[in-house]
């Protein structure tokens, strides 16, 4: 269980790191940095597919674990919160500003 919490944890790191290298393809950028700073801290390939499966399946809706579930539950902390409104507007203009907004 405890390397289980640790893949969720690095999820949970790299969730959003994909966006720093290609806006337009997060998975593959978030792939890239796990490939390489992941390795440098200990962790093995097992531990690099395991991190990016779960971030994978948070975002495509497929939850094969209460892991995934977790991550995808995570993705919308903002939802509630009293500057929800403020928050989605940001994500507008930020989705505008990259050409994503419909």
């Amino acid at each position: 269980m405890l390397m289980r919490s640790c893949h969720l944890k690095l999820a949970a790191i790299f969730l959003f790191t994909g966006y720093i290298s290609d806006y337009s393809k997060p998975m593959e950028g978030r792939s890239g940095w796990l490939k390489r700073c992941v390795p440098r801290h200990g962790f093995n390939q097992d531990n690099v597919d395991a991190t990016r499966r779960i971030i994978r399946n948070s975002f495509s809706g497929k939850h094969e674990t209460i892991l995934d579930k977790v991550l995808h539950d995570a993705r919308y902390d903002y939802l509630g919160r009293v500057d929800y409104v403020k928050l989605t507007e940001n994500l507008r203009s930020e989705l505008a500003a990259h050409g994503s907004y419909l």
